[in-house]
């Protein structure tokens, strides 16, 4: 099964640096964070999944974030490192793939 999760949006603070004042936080840009579980401590050799099913997983995951984006009327997308760290993913695989898929016919336009 494939979930994603659009929580309502988050507001990204800064320092109000007016007046010589830095405490004051105001609102300096409202966002949508899409979230999408990455494929969890796949098998990984050579900065490469091992077992195929990951990568498919892993295609289907990020088609599923292109998809929900301008669904839900995003048109911008900030794309953060899928699977990195405690996932196990092999972040230049992930890069090259969230690249080609976006320039997949179906997302073109």
């Amino acid at each position: 099964m494939r979930y994603a999760t659009l929580p309502p949006c988050t507001s990204l603070l800064g320092e109000n640096t007016t007046l010589g004042r830095t405490s004051d936080h105001v609102q300096i840009e409202t966002v949508a964070v899409l979230t999408v579980a990455a494929p969890r401590l796949p098998e990984v050799s050579d900065g490469r999944f091992l077992n195929s099913s990951n990568l498919r997983d892993l295609r289907e995951k990020i088609r599923l974030v292109y998809r929900m984006a301008p669904y839900n009327g995003k048109r911008v997308l900030v794309l953060g490192a899928t699977g990195r760290d405690a996932y196990g993913c092999p972040p230049r695989q992930v890069a090259k793939e969230m690249k080609a898929i976006l320039f997949d016919e179906e997302f073109v336009g």
